[in-house]
């Protein structure tokens, strides 16, 4: 799946970045402003042109994945051993990436469901044997960091010397 994944979005990008499709068939830009959202689509791919024509983005791109990727692995490996669960560096990170970019699919919102169905799955098998429970607060815990780390720590809880109203924080 993930290879398919994979080699699917390699084609696309191939097409966006660097093909020049519409050279070859003239039509192309006509058929593709006929589609749903065809005006949205064809200034994504004027986007991914300009990209396709900047050296060394892929290559920043490719490294903040791996940086954004391996974040995630150690993130899991923090929270499974918080957790008292023991699971190899290895394990983490092929089952890791993996699970994220499968969750990523637009199957449900942001993936739940279908990470946290994944995660006991892949955690469950004889090799690594991990409790279903603790699989399952594996992945909500981790959702949970990322969301944090997404909201960039802008909402927090006012503290005991604030008194809160409907909408408003007022400092006493």
């Amino acid at each position: 799946m993930i290879l398919l994944m994979l080699g699917g979005a390699s084609v696309v990008l191939s097409v966006a970045f660097w093909s020049g499709l519409s050279r070859r068939f003239p039509r192309a830009r006509q058929w593709l402003r006929k589609m749903p959202k065809g005006e949205l689509l064809e200034r994504s791919l004027d986007a991914c042109r300009h990209f396709g024509k900047s050296r060394g983005f892929l290559v920043k791109t490719l490294a903040l994945s791996l940086l954004v990727n391996i974040a995630c692995v150690l993130q899991m490996m923090v929270l499974s051993a918080g957790l008292g669960v023991s699971i190899s560096s290895w394990a983490w990170l092929v089952i890791v990436p993996m699970i994220f970019c499968i969750s990523a699919l637009p199957i449900t919102p942001s993936g739940l469901g279908v990470r946290e169905n994944l995660f006991v799955l892949m955690l469950a098998v004889p090799e690594i044997h991990v409790l279903k429970t603790a699989a399952l607060s594996l992945s909500l815990l981790a959702y949970a960091g990322s969301l944090f780390l997404e909201s960039g720590g802008r909402h927090r809880v006012p503290g005991p010397e604030e008194e809160t109203t409907p909408g408003r924080v007022h400092a006493r």
